[in-house]
């Protein structure tokens, strides 16, 4: 294993030496487009990425929380952690994972906030309310420390709006979309403030990172294995050691806990699926991934029905395989959903929004594109990420060389990683 001062290749043998190692600040967030990361949305966050290294293709391997989470926390995809289902929790022969990892290294390892996963034997943190974070930060620690903020969902940051704003392409332009999508740049200023307050307090030697587990709850996002779901924002700040900028190398949830390890002094754990890529952070590449693997298991959401797909994407093309296209994608938007889960209007839509859609449908083609595909899904998926971002026009009926190419790798993917639901595919 390389030294440190080997591996960054930034400082002499004798400043590295007596350079204390950095503390460690994680953000993690819920429901965050990578595409809202503004100056308007998330202004704190995008002054954060102006003097850090933004990802713009990074991605999340399950476009749900407890998924996404136990990804992060283990390195290991879901179908390997266990935790592939929403409120799902990883597997009792997991092995180590972060806290062990970190531990190991000589920090101080603590969670602060709501963890959505589990189980906590599997993840033995330093558990702390998230109201301590100021405390935690002022203290004067004996070792360096690894802090993970898991922020509320964003709901909890949500407030009355009347204002309406313009929602993405993928989605129908109703009333309540409209609505909807106020209430969630509301809620993203509100979480953009409140991280604001503890960036502020952090000491200069320290590496802070913020993330999101999936992107926003609207249909083609969250729930999905569509880019709106699966790219997520990402920014690394490390004053003096990481350039600020922006990176267009793929990279993966999985990747995030073999690189800080490494940038903190230890070595990517072997046996892993997660490959550091710490080179990318130090300028040194431009390239990490070339191909992100992501799955999503219906069944677990709420009012979700069985309805498993897979996907790899690549720096142009999506290919998604839908393993029991004959069922319908049934989740909160349109299935059971009779009002009772609308408490919160961010996480958990109104069901006037879907009924919004389906009545649009009737005179609009572009509704009526969206609420047939919401509901149920062809047996392949193919889409030209460069000539159609949004994913509207799904090629798999065309004779491209990518398909059977894309899918060859995915299949392959799945027998490596023992999913069970190969026979769908084959």
């Amino acid at each position: 294993m390389l030294s440190r001062r080997r591996a960054l290749g930034l400082l002499p043998a004798c400043a590295w030496a007596a350079a204390p190692p950095p503390n460690l600040v994680l953000f993690v967030s819920e429901g965050h487009a990578a595409a809202d990361l503004t100056a308007e949305a998330t202004p704190n966050l995008y002054r954060l990425a102006g003097t850090g290294l933004r990802f713009n293709l990074a991605f999340t391997p399950e476009a749900m929380g407890s998924p996404g989470k136990s990804s992060l926390l283990t390195g290991q995809y879901p179908l390997q952690h266990g935790a592939y289902e929403e409120f799902s929790f990883v597997r009792r022969d997991v092995g180590k994972t972060w806290p062990h990892w970190f531990q190991a290294l000589g920090y101080r390892v603590t969670l602060a906030g709501e963890a959505g996963f589990g189980p906590r034997y599997a993840f033995p943190f330093e558990y702390q309310p998230l109201a301590s974070v100021s405390r935690y930060l002022a203290l004067r620690h004996a070792k360096p420390y690894c802090l993970i903020i898991c922020l509320p969902t964003l709901e909890e940051f949500s407030g009355e709006t009347l204002d309406a704003a313009k929602p993405p392409a993928y989605a129908a332009d109703t009333p309540h979309t409209r609505r909807w999508m106020a209430r969630y740049y509301h809620s993203l200023r509100g979480m953009d403030a409140f991280v604001a307050e503890m960036l502020a307090q952090i000491p200069p030697n320290t590496i802070s990172v913020y993330l999101s587990a999936h992107g926003p709850a609207l249909p083609f996002a969250q729930w999905s294995l569509y880019d709106a779901g699966i790219r997520i924002p990402m920014v690394v700040n490390w004053p003096g050691m990481v350039r600020a900028g922006q990176a267009e190398a793929m990279v993966s949830l999985v990747d995030v806990l073999p690189t800080l390890l490494e940038a903190c002094g230890g070595a990517a754990p072997e046996g892993i699926a997660g490959r550091s890529f710490l080179s990318v952070l130090l300028g040194r590449k431009a390239t990490h991934r070339d191909a992100i693997f992501a799955v999503h298991h219906n069944r677990g959401s709420v009012s979700g029905s069985d309805s498993p797909s897979r996907a790899i994407r690549t720096a142009r093309f999506k290919y998604i395989l839908n393993l029991k296209h004959w069922n319908q994608v049934g989740n909160i938007w349109w299935r059971g959903n009779d009002g009772s889960d609308s408490r919160h209007p961010v996480r958990t839509p109104p069901p006037e929004l879907w009924r919004e859609w389906l009545l649009r449908s009737a005179e609009d083609g572009h509704a009526q594109n969206r609420t047939g595909l919401w509901r149920k899904r062809p047996p392949e998926e193919l889409y030209d990420l460069q000539a159609d971002p949004y994913e509207l026009t799904n090629l798999s009926v065309e004779d491209l060389p990518e398909k059977p190419q894309l899918r060859a790798k995915l299949v392959a993917w799945m027998k490596e990683q023992q999913d069970k639901w190969l026979p769908f595919a084959q």
